[in-house]
């Protein structure tokens, strides 16, 4: 995709549309697929939900790329999406059918230029179609590991979590993890890595959600049995935030995050995952925190970031707070600026990095 395609911009009143629409432009579509008397071929048998709730996060990550303004992401989120349903017993023929759904939707229920706002997205996904098909079939199984080197030390300890053996998984953390030092290389180079052939298991159909939820259980714990070992009380630097946006249920590693900044001498207010923005401004308002971390994993996710921070900015009395935000999603946004953010950062060692250097201009303010 070159830089002209990259680039994707739709008007204010477009996005506003869009989200005010969005819950009637879900139910056209349903409706719309559900009509064909070919739809048990399109989607193979059983999987209706499953389309609906594709349907739900399809239009949450227009509404993003809509927000980003940016095409960066599309290829890499539809090869996953592609996969993910290819495996569940969609056909390749259900992709294309759906986009027309989508277009035939806007026609329908937005204002003719707002709409035709929309259609150079659509012809893209549509140009992806063969090429994503030709990537599925020539790579059929998970890839290793997601960011960082697979090694053995990984290999282990994702058959200790698949196998839902905490005992094996807090022994092999034990063999790395020595001192407080030892715990943002291990969360980095084991537990992230594990966490993301996780997901491409599960996208591959290898695994049960149910393996997933274990092991995300599993990992929680044992951050929680690592925390405790190395906690101590000590001067705070500041008090911190850490939550996830609106509606995000993914807060592993907003935890490790969390951990790490407390353990750096930071006092930690733990938001955790799905809370509304309203209960995020009620945490800000009543612990007045020294900076906030947001976390994204969800693409689908991303509109709800801006605001968020839009809708912090606005409390009184947060001129000096600053907000950070990482996560998955965040990977391919440009300019944490235009989203509201003060720092970005991929990994919590960078997060820690960043709030210490942070906080320590700050205090020469």
């Amino acid at each position: 995709m070159d830089n002209a395609q990259r680039s994707f911009t739709v008007s204010p009143t477009t996005l506003t549309l869009l989200q005010t629409h969005r819950d009637t432009l879900i139910a056209d579509v349903n409706r719309q697929m559900e009509r064909r008397p070919d739809l048990d071929r399109l989607i193979g048998p059983g999987n209706r939900d499953r389309m609906r709730n594709n349907h739900e996060n399809h239009l949450d990550y227009v509404i993003s790329l809509c927000a980003q303004g940016s095409l960066e992401s599309l290829e890499d989120t539809l090869r996953w999406v592609y996969r993910a349903y290819l495996r569940r017993g969609f056909s390749c023929a259900y992709f294309p059918v759906e986009l027309d759904c989508w277009t035939r939707a806007y026609s329908m229920h937005l204002p003719p230029e707002r709409a035709g706002e929309l259609l150079p997205l659509y012809r893209q996904m549509n140009a992806l179609h063969e090429p994503l098909l030709v990537s599925a079939r020539e790579n059929p199984g998970p890839s290793a590991g997601g960011p960082g080197p697979w090694t053995q030390n990984c290999q282990a300890f994702l058959e200790r979590l698949l196998d839902g053996d905490y005992s094996g998984a807090l022994g092999l953390a034990g063999k790395r993890v020595h001192t407080r030092e030892d715990l943002p290389g291990f969360y980095q180079d084991v537990i992230t890595p594990c966490l993301y052939q996780i997901g491409d298991l599960w996208q591959d159909n290898m695994i049960s959600v149910a393996h997933e939820h274990l092991a995300t259980a599993i990992v929680s714990q044992l951050l929680a049995e690592l925390y405790g070992r190395f906690a101590k009380l000590s001067p705070s630097r500041g008090t911190v935030l850490a939550t996830t946006v609106a509606g995000e249920e993914h807060d592993t590693g907003l935890r490790m995050v969390a951990d790490l900044l407390e353990l750096d001498g930071w006092t930690v207010v733990y938001g955790g995952p799905a809370r509304s923005d309203d209960e995020i401004a009620t945490l800000v308002r009543n612990h007045r925190p020294d900076l906030v971390v947001v976390s994204v994993t969800l693409v689908s996710s991303l509109h709800r970031l801006r605001a968020l921070t839009t809708a912090l900015r606005r409390l009184p009395d947060t001129g000096t707070m600053a907000i950070f935000g990482g996560g998955q999603a965040t990977v391919h946004l440009p300019d944490p600026g235009a989203w509201g953010l003060d720092e970005l950062q991929q990994t919590a060692e960078e997060a820690v990095k960043n709030a210490r250097k942070w906080g320590s201009d700050h205090a020469h303010h």
